[in-house]
């Protein structure tokens, strides 16, 4: 599997003496501009076909020397850049402890949809389990929704679209490079406010506190406590 913004380029390799055939994409007639692509690996060559908006759909290659072996790959096409929103305030990106905050990230595409591109959220902890599903064919949605919580300072939430790579089936030692495609988008790290607590006094207990006398206290926070 491969994806493709707008325009793009698919890359499909092969070894020096192979003849091979393209097909086009199931979606629409073959219509490629076809042309060679270097490859820094001696004995490898590379053939680019421009994909376009509509280009979704399945391609094929066929060796026909040395053998026959043919190959294939289900092409999707991600009409724009994903859409990434978030609710927490922007600027100091800071959120009280307790209030509840989400983050949505959404694509859409053109191609199979039994071969859909996945999303998988990220934070300080590894993988989010609990999330808003709300993609639909032709469209990739996820939310995550967390209440801030103390820990929860400082960490940066991601969003990782990714297509796994298929091929088709090739004999051993066949040239399959295919590759899958991940882009990740990472929002501003967490700023989490907090009120004051761990109050202590430093200084000794008198029944009664005369004028020069001096109180010491400290106190966390965030931001930081003022003493009146």
């Amino acid at each position: 599997m491969q994806k493709s913004i707008g325009a793009a380029i698919v890359v499909l390799a092969f070894m020096e003496g192979q003849v091979i055939s393209i097909n086009g994409a199931a979606s629409n007639p073959p219509n490629l501009e076809i042309y060679t692509v270097p490859d820094p690996e001696e004995g490898v060559c590379n053939l680019g076909i421009k994909l376009l908006s509509s280009s979704w759909g399945m391609y094929s290659w066929m060796q026909f020397a040395p053998s026959v072996d043919f190959s294939y790959a289900n092409i999707i096409v991600f009409e724009e850049a994903p859409l990434c929103e978030s609710t927490v305030p922007p600027g100091d990106n800071a959120i009280e402890e307790g209030d509840e905050y989400s983050m949505t990230c959404s694509v859409t595409y053109t191609g199979n949809v039994g071969w859909a591109p996945k999303m998988e959220w990220k934070d300080g902890n590894g993988v989010i389990s609990d999330i808003i599903d709300n993609s639909v064919e032709g469209k990739l949605g996820v939310t995550v929704t967390q209440a801030a919580v103390l820990d929860y300072h400082g960490f940066e939430y991601s969003a990782r679209i990714h297509c796994v790579a298929y091929n088709g089936t090739l004999p051993d030692n066949t040239t399959s490079n295919i590759p899958s495609f991940t882009e990740t988008h990472t929002f501003d790290a967490i700023v989490l406010h907090y009120f004051s607590r761990d109050i202590v006094a430093f200084t000794e207990e008198k029944a009664e506190y005369v004028h020069g006398d001096q109180i010491v206290c400290s106190a966390s926070g965030r931001p930081r406590p003022e003493f009146t």
